[in-house]
Parts: structure tokens; C-alpha cells; sequence
């Protein structure tokens, strides 16, 4: 099991693991930057639509469009399991403040970011969602504008832009900007886990109370490598 995390003791960062999907929890440090815009220029695909169900203490429903260009290579065109075990764990948690007053950022959202609206939905004062693939985020502020559970609770509307997981910390995006990350899977080679690390480790507010959620299959390309960067990073995995 390739999540030695449990292994270093106390620290100021904590990631969470159950099954062979993983559930994570990090603090860190920041600086600023204003973000990349998306590109205007990504192609129109035809959709499909969805219809979500999250959580049982406080359900969420959400009507998703997906983008489908036919390629079954391209990741922004389904909603993948890890993306629904991350939001569907974030809308059960209990606790009335769960993410009350948070900044929260969501990295690979993709056409469809449950977590991030469920964030919104739980009271976070700022929510950001971010995928590396225009279209991808074209279709998720789509997808945000059309969520009527938003207007129900008074509730803004997430904010999505472009974001390279390599370019954050070139000033990409801020530093320490968040007291909240957000990520599902996103992990499929070696680069992008060290990218994916180092892109966390930069957008995570510095104290005690930061932290990341997210989730990775164990068995997943990449995946041992995301564990060694967020272990030389000072972070601890903890099992949710």
C-alpha cells in the first residue's frame, strides 16, 4: 500500500486515505497572484446530462451538461467516482460549520464541480473552481450558472478559471490563498503528481486549521510518486 504517510508522526499537514480511493486533509503558506483566464477559443462539443444526487444529512442535487466530443480519452467528459466520493463526503459531514467562512479552492474540477459546489452550498465565503483544459472549464461555470440549489440558499456562485497545476507556483495562482483545497484523482503520471504536490503545497494557507481534502486511486500511474512529494513536503495521511 503505497501511502506511507502514517509513518512520520505528528505535523502540520494531514491527507486521509479509505479504500482504494483516497481522502485528503494539508495546511501550507501563501503569497498572490491574480489567476490565468480560461480560453475563448475552445471548441463547442455537444452534451450530455446528468443528474447528481450527493450526501444523506444534506442532500445535494445538481443537472450536469458534459461535453462530449466522442474521444473517450478525454477525462473532462464524465464525472469520475473520486469526484463523486470527495463531494458526496463533503456533504456529509455533520458539523453545522463544516467550511463555514473558508476560502476554498477545488484544482481539476472538470465539467462537472460537485465539490466545489457543494463548498459553496456548505457556506464558504470563497470558492474557486480550476481545471487545466479550457473547455473543461467552460462547461463547469456552465454547469455553476445553472445550479438552482445555489439561488435556494442564497449562496455566490463559485468563480472557475484556467490554472496549470506546473504554472501555480510561478505565480499562477496565490499563495496561501486558501484555507481549503479541493482535488479528485487528477493524477496519471509522474509529472503531474509532483506538479499536482507542489501546486497544493503553494495554493494552502499557512496554520493549524488549513487543510486539503481530495482523493487518488491507490493503484493509479503516479500515484506512489504524489505520496513521496506530499511526504518530503511535510505532510501526514490520515485514513477518513
Amino acid at each position: 500500500r503505497p501511502l506511507p504517510f502514517g509513518a512520520m508522526g505528528a505535523a502540520s499537514r494531514v491527507a486521509c486515505w479509505s479504500g482504494c480511493i483516497s481522502g485528503l486533509t494539508w495546511r501550507g503558506t501563501g503569497g498572490g497572484v491574480s489567476p490565468s483566464p480560461s480560453s475563448a477559443a475552445a471548441e463547442r462539443r455537444p452534451e450530455r446530462a446528468v443528474q447528481v444526487i450527493l450526501g444523506h444529512l444534506r442532500p445535494v442535487s445538481m443537472r450536469v451538461a458534459l461535453p462530449d466530443d466522442g474521444d473517450p480519452s478525454w477525462t473532462g467528459s464524465r464525472i469520475w467516482a473520486s469526484g463523486l466520493a470527495l463531494a458526496d463526503w463533503l456533504a456529509r459531514q455533520p458539523h453545522p460549520g463544516f467550511l463555514a467562512g473558508a476560502r476554498v479552492l477545488e484544482l481539476g474540477c472538470g465539467s462537472a464541480p460537485l465539490a466545489a459546489l457543494v463548498a459553496a452550498l456548505r457556506g464558504a465565503a470563497l470558492v474557486e473552481a480550476t481545471d487545466g483544459d479550457p473547455t473543461a472549464v467552460r462547461a463547469a461555470r456552465d454547469n455553476l450558472k445553472s445550479a438552482r440549489e445555489l439561488d435556494a440558499v442564497g449562496a455566490g456562485r463559485p468563480r472557475t478559471w484556467q490554472l496549470d497545476w506546473s504554472e501555480a507556483p510561478r505565480g499562477a495562482a496565490p499563495r496561501g490563498g486558501y484555507d481549503v483545497v479541493l482535488f479528485a484523482d487528477g493524477v496519471y503520471t509522474e509529472d503531474a503528481a509532483r506538479a499536482l504536490a507542489a501546486c497544493l503545497d503553494h495554493c494552502l494557507a499557512d496554520g493549524p486549521s488549513a487543510c486539503i481534502y481530495g482523493t487518488v486511486p491507490l493503484t493509479r500511474v503516479g500515484a506512489a510518486d504524489f505520496c513521496r512529494e506530499m511526504r518530503a513536503r511535510g505532510f501526514v495521511a490520515k485514513e477518513l
